[in-house]
């Protein structure tokens, strides 16, 4: 089953977060979004190890993505989604 499979890559993109290593934990999370290209949670990982990584712009760019993707297929995800894209975009402001 491709949805097992990518949750497969996510939780390993979520291993590779808690060791630490976080482009690791993105590529992974690149992967189960090449099996499910709506897999809300590897759109969030892949913004939170930029959060991590200090990018904002890119963690910006992914928050925005996976809350396009809750709003139709999680929306249980949403407010969170929404909450941490504001606490994104309040810390680029100058």
């Amino acid at each position: 089953n491709s949805v097992n499979k990518a949750d497969s890559w996510v939780l390993i993109s979520q291993y590779r977060y808690r060791r630490g290593d976080e482009k690791g934990s993105i590529e992974a999370a690149h992967k189960a979004l090449e099996i499910d290209p709506h897999h809300v949670i590897a759109l969030e990982k892949i913004a939170f190890n930029y959060l991590e990584m200090g990018d904002l712009q890119n963690a910006k760019i992914w928050l925005e993505k996976a809350l396009k993707e809750a709003e139709i297929y999680a929306p249980g995800q949403v407010d969170i989604l929404k909450i941490s894209l504001t606490q994104v975009r309040n810390q680029m402001k100058p």
